[in-house]
């Protein structure tokens, strides 16, 4: 061995020297903190231990590699050394007392300065023994600072690792420690006894004659001392060690039995706590079904009544989002409120409608509330819900019986009160007419005498079916008792008229539907009513009033021989009848061809007659001549200005055919005014072209009126049936200009022939600056947009002088000519000898 040492001894050496410093930057680098080994936060020491010592090995090497002999070098070698195992030693020391039990941390002060004493004194004894300085330090810091060192770093570790329970070695680490001792003691006498025979130390001590000269003390008894505090020094850390045991196996004891308690206090809570989870479990299986999902919505457990309602197992929706069982009743605005008000309230509940495994729709009442951990996440929701699909069915059928009536599924007098108390209210925010119609069935009493009770009831059930086909969805149909009936009607407009024409159209649906004849099992029956009409605008008449009122008209009816209607109010039913009667009369009128035509001239500038304008009069039977003012709005209500406008047209064609063969006439046109009613007739263009052969005249001759109103109303139609028309030949005239709203983008478009200036502009024009300025600018418009213009209702010097002055071009009115039968008009106009002009 030593002559592989010799010869191999650089490799060696750098081998040595390299493992020292690559354990200590290893230690350097490793983590500092560790709950199970304190002493890990001391590993710098253990780390300067070896690079210092792996230095010195490379240091030797050098020496070795170059043979120097200096004092220098030999220094640096010695105080490498003694610095290498001084972090060696205050790591044991630290670890071992500082980190160790309570008794070391007690008896710390102590032993400290025992060890440096010892072995201060040791290195010392050594350095004066030895015949030279440097290499007794070197014998010195071996002998009595390394092995030291080192026994307390392995005396640290092994009792590190012996409090944390890594390994058992009290017994071993006490024997060890114990031989140390003794080995030590023995060898220390051994060198007293025979100190010539160890090979190294001669050549280093001083011999001990050169000892006592020095000091006095003979060179054994040095030793002796010194090894007498080293071993004193180590059997205290094995009394220590030894009692740190015995603490720590009392303490174990102390942990035992401490532990035994919580184990018995873990029992009985345990059991507690199975008692709360029996309790809890009898509570999740409840009669209201009960829904625990994870944070995300996912579904993790369910009791027995969730799947007795819902007919799903728990198999079936573990993991599924609660969605599965939407009716697709709500939309999401639904769901999205029910979340924010969770996440606001921290609680939801609710009524919602859900979907049973079989497809059937139900109401639940839902109650949401999360769970939240202790750092107060969200990590669970808890849904409880109860079926109240019973519920609501009981509570509907109770509703059924306060609110409506059992046998015709209708309102009854309570919920007709509570909707009229609406009514009113309505009414007056939007001053709309209301009316409430009493509908009492005539002699209802004979079919219960004659076909009992049964019979009866099937004829008031097929009456309610037809009331509520005979009114709008926002009225109302109610049965109050018996056979009596009453219709709440709203929204009838805000004029009288208005309110009046509805009512009748509607009470003469009720009565010819009514009048209809009813198939009750195998019996045909006939059965008419009679009605009571009260209006209402405002909530001055109380409910009873206005329902006393229908009833008191309702008897009227009946009164006058059934199967009608009436108003309560006198001056409404006077209108009403003087409606009927025009209506009936201009039926009449039609069949018994009592209309006239009448024609008023149209003149130029100079005031020639160029054409006429028809106009339609009524010659009554008793009330003699009566003007369109009074009639015409009453005919397009009711559809007759259809046949009456026809009429009119075919006269004037046959008017115009029969002035072509007259010079004085053939090259006149007629004007002849159109209903709104009556150009929205899909087949108007046929009706002018058969009015046109039918007569032979020329189309040239015609020319349409038109209201403002009327085109404008469906711009796109007019302008299409116009061109139609114009194809014909027909010119059209806007009449009443300037009287509506007219959009000068929309006036280009239009196939206008001429403008005619509406007289109420006209009749002003010499006193108001506003009129003349709007004549003005009508003629203007005409003239740039390349039509002709004509003022109506012309009855002055002054107001021609003006127009002519202005550009008008044609007039109309009183001062010219008025409206006259065809053979006045005819008499006015000049012999084909005589001036054109006429004054």
């Amino acid at each position: 061995m030593r002559a592989f040492f010799e010869f191999h001894q650089i490799e060696v050496l750098l081998l040595y020297g390299l493992s020292f410093i690559v354990l200590g930057a290893v230690l350097f680098v490793l983590p500092k903190q560790h709950e199970r080994l304190p002493f890990v936060r001391h590993l710098p020491l253990l780390a300067a231990f070896g690079l210092i010592h792996g230095t010195l090995e490379f240091v030797i090497l050098w020496k070795v590699l170059h043979q120097i002999e200096s004092l220098v070098l030999e220094g640096l070698i010695a105080s490498l050394l003694f610095l290498s195992f001084l972090p060696l030693l205050e790591f044991g020391r630290r670890t071992l007392w500082n980190d160790g039990s309570t008794q070391f941390k007690e008896r710390s002060g102590l032993f400290t300065p025992w060890l440096y004493a010892a072995l201060l004194l040791a290195i010392i004894s050594t350095m004066h023994l030895a015949s030279d300085t440097l290499a007794g330090l070197v014998a010195g810091t071996r002998y009595f600072l390394g092995f030291p060192a080192a026994l307390l770093a392995g005396l640290a570790l092994c009792n590190q690792a012996k409090n944390n329970q890594a390994l058992l070695l009290n017994g071993t680490l006490q024997g060890l420690l114990y031989s140390a001792s003794a080995g030590f003691l023995f060898y220390a006498l051994f060198t007293i006894v025979l100190p010539s025979h160890d090979p190294a130390l001669p050549a280093l001590f001083l011999s001990q004659q050169q000892f006592l000269d020095f000091s006095g003390i003979p060179v054994q008894a040095a030793r002796a001392l010194c090894a007498l505090i080293v071993t004193v020094a180590l059997v205290r850390v094995v009394r220590s060690v030894n009692h740190d045991s015995r603490r720590r196996e009392i303490e174990q004891i102390h942990q035992t039995e401490y532990a035994n308690d919580l184990l018995n206090s873990e029992i009985e809570q345990r059991a507690k706590i199975e008692e709360e989870l029996q309790l809890l479990a009898l509570t999740f299986e409840t009669q209201e079904a009960v829904i625990i999902t994870d944070a995300h919505a996912r579904i993790l457990r369910v009791n027995a009544a969730f799947q007795t309602i819902t007919g799903y197992s728990l198999d079936e929706v573990r993991g599924q989002n609660p969605r599965i069982l939407s009716s697709g009743q709500h939309d999401i605005r639904f769901y999205s409120a029910m979340w924010a008000e969770l996440q606001a309230q921290g609680k939801w509940s609710g009524e919602i409608w859900n979907r049973r495994k079989n497809g059937e729709i139900y109401p639940e009442w839902l109650t949401i509330t999360p769970v939240r951990n202790k750092a107060g996440e969200i990590c669970n929701y808890v849904g409880t819900f109860t079926d109240i699909g019973m519920r609501k069915h009981a509570e509907e059928e109770i509703r059924q019986l306060a609110l409506y009536d059992h046998l015709t599924k209708l309102p009854n007098r309570r919920l007709l009160q509570d909707r009229l108390l609406l009514a009113f209210n309505a009414s007056n925010r939007n001053n709309n007419f209301g009316a409430v119609m009493f509908i009492d069935l005539d002699n209802f009493k004979n079919i219960n005498d004659t076909k009992g009770h049964d019979t009866g009831d099937l004829l008031l059930i097929e009456v309610a079916s037809r009331l509520l086909h005979c009114v709008r969805e926002s009225d109302t149909v109610a049965r109050i008792g018996g056979d009596e009936f009453v219709l709440l009607l709203t929204n009838l407009g805000q004029e009288t008229n208005d309110a009046i024409t509805q009512i009748e159209k509607i009470a003469e649906k009720i009565l010819a539907t009514l009048r209809q004849p009813y198939l009750l099992i195998d019996y045909e029956y006939y059965c008419s009513a009679s009605m009571g009409v009260s209006l209402f605008k405002d909530h001055q008449t109380s409910v009873d009033e206005l329902f006393r009122r229908a009833d008191t008209a309702m008897y009227r009816a009946k009164a006058s021989g059934k199967n009608t209607w009436y108003f309560f109010d006198p001056a409404m039913q006077a209108t009403l009848e003087a409606r009927l009667a025009m209506e009936s009369a201009l039926h009449n009128a039609i069949t018994h061809n009592e209309f006239r035509l009448y024609f008023q001239a149209q003149y130029d500038t100079e005031r020639r007659i160029t054409g006429a304008e028809t106009l339609l009069r009524w010659q009554h039977p008793q009330r003699g001549l009566v003007g369109p003012g009074e009639f015409i709005t009453l005919a397009e209500e009711n559809g007759l200005i259809l046949p009456i406008g026809q009429w009119v047209l075919e006269q004037a064609c046959a008017q115009l055919k029969a002035w072509e063969s007259n010079p004085r006439t053939h090259l006149l046109k007629l004007a002849v005014n159109v209903s709104a009613v009556q150009f929205r007739q899909t087949d108007f263009v046929e009706i002018v072209e058969r009015a046109l052969k039918q007569s032979g005249a020329e189309a040239t001759r015609l020319e349409l009126e038109l209201t403002e109103s009327l085109v404008l109303d469906d711009i796109e139609g007019c302008i299409a049936k116009m061109r139609e028309l114009k194809l014909l030949g027909i010119s059209f005239s806007m009449d009443d200009f300037g009287t509506g709203y007219s959009s000068l983008s929309s006036l280009k478009r239009l196939p206008i022939d001429q403008l005619k200036i509406d007289q109420s502009f006209v009749r002003d024009i010499a006193s108001d600056p506003d009129d003349e300025a709007i004549v003005r600018t009508i003629i203007a418009m005409a003239k740039n947009l390349r039509m002709e213009v004509i003022a109506e209702g012309v009855e002055t010097e002054g107001q021609f002088a003006f127009l002519k002055r202005n550009g008008c071009t044609a007039f109309q009115g009183y001062l010219l000519g008025r409206p006259v039968p065809v053979a006045d008009f005819e008499r006015q106009l000049p012999d084909a000898s005589e001036p054109a002009a006429i004054c």
